[in-house]
């Protein structure tokens, strides 16, 4: 289950250079942050706190602000409001908020009163905190929450930026994995006639590095994108939709048909499922990349073209992704044969550390479309995310935030939180939990439990119903008995949940008042 993982996999951008790799857990560049204040005890005390998960610069005034300050540096600004002179720490945030609005910042003061929370906020802080209250540690944990945030929301921020200058074609990811599928990408479009051959299950974005290949490429990106499914080629017509047909007639007169491979002239002709491709149509293709010709059904002489090859395939086996394994498969075996790039798309299973990205980037832009008016998720929801498998990868989460955004909309919600998502990856985390003898599964399960109820009694009161059979319809179940039984499980398991879902109790409950086991 998910513990600091997110904070870490997140943070893996280094802030002064956007192209920095992405390491392990262990090597990767710490966060940098940047306190300013001017009382050096409070300072060290703070940096104490926080040099465990950070990098920490400290500076006292102003000048040595603007010395170590430059726009990206930094993760996050702790900055006091009063510097040298009363309130100088807002004139300074206000500053850098003109430059970069996406840098995050928090201001303290030991002198906190409604005025200058209200300023702070306008001068754009993400929190105000008082002195006073606040002590080091404390400041510490908050830091580590919105970091997590800003890096997210920076990132996403970067994201909607180069949507606005191209089409909305990278493939998001911040993790180790996706960085290597992004630098043979490019690899591939800068080679521009080497064939490639994508292997990745479904959903996991196979048409997308395509894309991301005929864009970035020079030399293609202003030719066609072609696509065609393999598997919907009959066996009869492979070779006339690849390469066309030249047919004639009793009098002697013939007709050209272009195929595939003309239509996709000077750009990048896609073929998924290449793994029902016949072994002599792989061998005709495999001719392509060194004689730069092909010969119609029907033709007497070569046609020269110019196009890259692109393959999209499954693995064969649930577990053979490995692109340099090329076994028996006759699609890689000609691939390499012809010099091409093998390129593995990872299941997001196993790059778990991008669905919190993924996730936000997937709903702010149904925010931009006005598809739905909840803006983010819950930690604890990104948190049963990241536990669930994803068999349907990308595409599944896609669809999956859109319903959890759906149905917080109708519950009035302002954010995605557990009782939104769908019950199968309640279920999932709840199994996860239960299997895991180190997670402190019982503020867990009982958080799981608190979601459930919630949402019965959300659904009650949204369609007016108290009938069992009718709520175990809205939420999913198969039966009324099975639903029935799980919330009966809840409440018993957790009786101090009796007082705060009074209703949904009364509703479960038996003659004698309990919840039956």
């Amino acid at each position: 289950m998910a513990n600091n993982t997110p904070l870490t996999a997140i943070c893996n951008k280094n802030f002064e250079n956007n192209n920095a790799s992405c390491d392990n857990i262990v090597t990767m560049p710490k966060p940098k942050l940047l306190i300013v204040d001017d009382d050096p005890a409070f300072a060290a005390k703070l940096t104490g706190a926080l040099e465990g998960l950070f990098h920490v610069d400290v500076c006292h005034s102003e000048r040595e602000f603007h010395e170590r300050y430059a726009m990206g540096r930094f993760a996050l600004i702790i900055m006091d409001m009063r510097l040298e002179e009363d309130r100088e720490g807002l004139a300074l945030l206000k500053a850098v908020h003109a430059q970069d609005p996406q840098q995050p910042a928090i201001v303290m003061t030991a002198y906190a009163d409604a005025s200058s929370h209200i300023d702070a906020i306008e001068s754009g802080a993400l929190t105000y905190l008082d002195k006073r209250e606040f002590s080091p540690g404390l400041i510490a944990r908050t830091v580590e929450a919105l970091v997590r945030q800003g890096v997210l929301h920076r990132r996403v921020a970067e994201l909607e930026r180069q949507l606005a200058s191209w089409e909305p074609l990278e493939i998001i990811g911040a993790s180790e994995a996706i960085r290597r599928v992004q630098s043979r990408l490019q690899r591939a479009a800068d080679n521009g006639r080497a064939p490639v051959l994508l292997v990745g299950e479904p959903g996991s974005g196979r048409e997308l590095a395509a894309r991301n290949i005929h864009r970035m490429s020079r030399m293609r990106s202003d030719g066609p994108f072609v696509t065609a499914f393999s598997s919907r080629f009959r066996e009869t017509e492979i070779e006339e939709r690849l390469f066309g047909a030249t047919r004639r007639s009793v009098n002697g007169d013939s007709s050209d048909a272009k195929g595939l491979m003309e239509e996709a002239r000077d750009g990048v002709l896609l073929l998924n499922d290449a793994h029902a491709l016949d072994g002599g149509t792989l061998e005709a293709l495999s001719r392509y990349p060194e004689t730069g010709a092909f010969r119609r059904a029907g033709g007497e002489s070569d046609i020269g073209t110019d196009v890259q090859l692109v393959f999209s395939t499954t693995p064969t086996e649930p577990n053979d992704i490995k692109a340099n394994d090329t076994k028996a498969d006759p699609l890689r075996v000609m691939v390499e044969r012809c010099g091409g790039i093998s390129i593995v798309i990872p299941p997001l299973r196993e790059r778990r550390e991008d669905i919190p990205l993924l996730a936000q980037y997937m709903l702010q832009t149904l925010y931009r479309r006005g598809e739905t008016r909840i803006r983010s998720l819950r930690e604890t929801a990104i948190a049963i995310m990241e536990a669930f498998p994803w068999p349907g990868n990308v595409h599944e989460l896609k669809n999956t935030v859109a319903s959890a955004a759906t149905r917080a909309d109708a519950m009035g919600a302002k954010e995605i939180a557990p009782e939104h998502l769908p019950r199968r990856l309640l279920d999932s985390a709840t199994q996860a939990t239960s299997m895991d003898a180190t997670i402190p599964a019982q503020d867990y399960r009982h958080h799981l439990a608190w979601a459930e109820l919630n949402l019965v009694a959300s659904s009650m009161e949204t369609f007016s119903t108290t009938k069992q059979a009718d709520l175990a319809k809205i939420l999913g179940y198969n039966d009324r008995y099975t639903f029935a039984r799980r919330i009966r499980r809840c409440f018993n398991a957790y009786p101090e949940l009796d007082r705060e879902f009074p209703k949904v109790r009364e509703l479960f409950a038996d003659r004698n008042g309990k919840s039956r086991p």
